[in-house]
């Protein structure tokens, strides 16, 4: 029983990397397309496979022709992000909508990045959520750093325990590290954010499973003792 219960796994994982590998081939032909139409002017076309393209993942090294026919139809500037997907950058009415404090925190991240070799920071629209974090009528947000692209250190916010996240409330800034970070409504309105983090806050070793959830209390985030 053990043995197909690893046959099957390897099926699984060896058709999940199959289905990622075509989704980049079909991705690759499109591209390809689409830099056929852009030079020979054929508006159609770009069009039909820019509504494909952007729901896929792309080969990095297309990245630049990839971008040229996705901004040449949509008007506006994408990016490649971390996962190889595309997303929309941040421009000028998004950014009107950060606070101060993740407008500084963005400046930092820019900072770090340029250190390495002169990086520039690209910041999809989805880097930020909107969310209320403590229940007072106000939303709040969290800034997820696994989001931000550095052009020359693509983990420079993560590590062995997951991506750093910045949660903003009333313009305090609480950062943790987590592999993933979900906000939760299990007992009503009241927002417990729950992490999946690295096994040592378990007293296990990093790549165990480890899940820690936190509320908002007399002015922060409580967490277990």
């Amino acid at each position: 029983m053990f043995r197909c219960f690893l046959v099957a796994i390897f099926i699984f994982i060896s058709g999940s990397n199959s289905w990622a590998d075509d989704e980049t081939d079909r991705s690759s032909a499109l591209i390809q397309t689409c830099t056929e139409a852009l030079a020979s002017n054929d508006t159609e076309t770009v069009a039909m496979v820019a509504k494909d393209l952007i729901h896929l993942r792309a080969d990095y090294q297309l990245k630049e022709q990839a971008l040229n026919c996705l901004e040449t139809y949509f008007g506006e500037k994408l990016i490649l992000s971390w996962d190889d997907s595309f997303k929309f950058a941040s421009g000028e009415r998004e950014q009107k909508m950060w606070s101060e404090a993740v407008t500084q925190l963005i400046k930092e991240a820019r900072q770090d990045c340029s250190e390495v070799d002169n990086g520039t920071v690209e910041v999809p629209i989805d880097a930020v959520e909107y969310v209320d974090l403590n229940n007072d009528g106000k939303i709040d947000e969290i800034l997820n750093y696994g989001k931000l692209r550095c052009s020359t250190y693509s983990s420079i916010w993560s590590g062995s325990g997951g991506v750093r996240r910045a949660l903003i409330v009333d313009g305090k800034v609480t950062n943790f590290l987590a592999r993933s970070l979900k906000v939760t409504y299990p007992f009503g309105d009241y927002p417990i954010i729950t992490m999946s983090v690295h096994g040592s806050f378990c007293g296990q070793v990093g790549s165990e499973a480890c899940v820690l959830s936190t509320v908002w209390s007399s002015g922060k985030f409580q967490l277990p003792e």
